[in-house]
Formats: C-alpha cells, sequence, structure tokens
C-alpha cells in the first residue's frame, strides 16, 4: 500500500480511526504516513530486492502525485504499479454519479 499523501487529516479509518484536530498535524498517525514514504517503503523496497520477491504495490493517485519518484522506483525495481484510487474514499459506498466522479479523479462526496 502506498497511501501517503493520499490519506485525509481526519477520520481515515484503519489506523487512523478518530478524528484529529487541526491544530494537531504532528501526532503520531501524521506521522506514520509521512514515514511510510521517506523511510518504509524505501526499506521494504530494499528487503524484497535482496530476498527477490515481486510485489503489487496498490497506490493512491494523490500520493503519486506527492512522491512521484517513489512510484516510479516501485516500478523501476520490477514491481507492479496497481491503482488504488485517487483519494482515499470507499467508491462502493457511493452513488453511481459520485462513482463516475471518483473515478475521473474529482472525489465522490467532496464535489
Amino acid at each position: 500500500m502506498f497511501e501517503a499523501g493520499g490519506q485525509p487529516i481526519s477520520g481515515a479509518g484503519g489506523v487512523i480511526p478518530d478524528p484529529i484536530q487541526q491544530a494537531v498535524l504532528t501526532c503520531p498517525p501524521m506521522r506514520f504516513f509521512s514515514t511510510e514514504s521517506t523511510k518504509g517503503i524505501p526499506r521494504l523496497l530494499d528487503l524484497f530486492d535482496k530476498h527477490r520477491i515481486k510485489m503489487s504495490s496498490f497506490m493512491i493517485g494523490r500520493a503519486v502525485d506527492k512522491s512521484p519518484d517513489l512510484a516510479r522506483e516501485i516500478v523501476r525495481r520490477g514491481h507492479e504499479a496497481a491503482a488504488h484510487g485517487r483519494t482515499w474514499e470507499n467508491s462502493y459506498a457511493l452513488d453511481a454519479d459520485a462513482e463516475r466522479r471518483f473515478h475521473r479523479g474529482r472525489g465522490g462526496k467532496q464535489s
């Protein structure tokens, strides 16, 4: 999963189930995501190389926009880039029109 930069500031679910106050952007959940693209994924890529493992990396479009070099590095090392949506939003919960906007990169509920 390549999600860093694509997550909402608050209420992302998963590792960030609770709302985050706007003034607390340096709290552990935000550090979790900033570490993913700067340290976590590069370390995993080295580990995969060491053990000759190829994987599929599910990437959020906004995360790729913010770290395009990392996305290119994943592919350069022979891994598959897989779509994980443009934004961090569950498209299956959207009505048909909102889902079309979501897949065009214009958001669902947020449009």
